[in-house]
């Protein structure tokens, strides 16, 4: 799930790129799971609960850029166990600018699962090249951010 957001970037200005809510530094892996073995007797793992958002939570709330006109996601997770049968939840953001959940998958002891889809979108984060700054503009469609030395 964690890829560069590559699709309308121009490298000429950007570093870097990530989902809100991932690893702040930049990189993938380093996710810890759980592993528990199935009635079946095989083995299975799932990715922990994480808390990769909350950097990001904060400073788009200072920042106060939190709404956006549809949900986006934060690719950070929330596990939940209960008798050896986990729910996979994805960190959301609603439109409303509320922090959420939403259910993406179960795995059940006795091997069973399932897989939901989500119907958010992806807000992506850039990191400028050095010596690059905002200079003008809100980041919106309709004033978008000018970029200067």
């Amino acid at each position: 799930m964690i890829r560069r957001c590559e699709d309308g970037i121009n490298n000429d200005f950007i570093e870097d790129s990530r989902p809100t809510g991932s690893k702040p530094d930049f990189s993938s892996g380093g996710y810890s799971s759980v592993s528990f073995e199935l009635l079946s007797g095989d083995w299975c793992n799932i990715i922990k609960t994480d808390e990769n958002y909350l950097q990001d939570w904060e400073q788009i709330n200072k920042l106060e850029i939190v709404t956006m006109e549809k949900d986006y996601f934060l690719a950070s997770r929330y596990l939940e166990e209960a008798y050896r049968n986990y729910k996979g939840y994805i960190r959301i953001v609603t439109k409303d600018g509320n922090l959420s959940t939403k259910q993406i998958c179960s795995l059940t002891y006795h091997g069973d699962g399932g897989v939901f889809p989500i119907g958010v979108t992806v807000r992506p984060i850039f990191k400028l090249k050095e010596g690059l700054k905002i200079i003008d503009g809100a980041g919106t469609e309709g004033e978008p951010y000018t970029l200067g030395i």
